[in-house]
């Protein structure tokens, strides 16, 4: 969740072009109870769709700090990768920090 929790953060590819909404297609986040969700701006370039949920905000999901990043170290996160295909059962991967870079714009040339 973003903004102020009913925000939300999604692939753009998980969003359909078309919605038939004589077939009762809808978009839906789940929340413990589904929600009705409606699309505010999509990014395909970055694959990234900003989704707003009807009904009672939800809190945000607050970030870690920076600081505890370190090469090296194992990470789990837990998703809905294929949704309906597999049916809506969490599955969690694992990740490793390969590397930590500084953002940075490299020069044109060595002088």
């Amino acid at each position: 969740m973003v903004g102020d929790g009913r925000d939300v953060i999604t692939n753009d590819h998980m969003i359909p072009e078309i919605m038939d909404y004589e077939r009762m297609e809808a978009l839906t986040v789940f929340t413990g109870k589904g929600k009705n969700a409606k699309v505010l701006a999509k990014d395909t370039t970055h694959d990234l769709a900003l989704l707003e949920i009807k009904g009672k905000s939800l809190p945000a999901l607050e970030i870690g700090d920076e600081s505890s990043m370190r090469e090296g170290v194992s990470y789990a996160f837990t998703g809905f990768t294929i949704g309906m295909v597999l049916g809506l059962h969490p599955v969690t991967h694992q990740g490793i920090v390969s590397a930590i870079i500084p953002i940075v714009i490299p020069s044109l040339n060595s002088k």
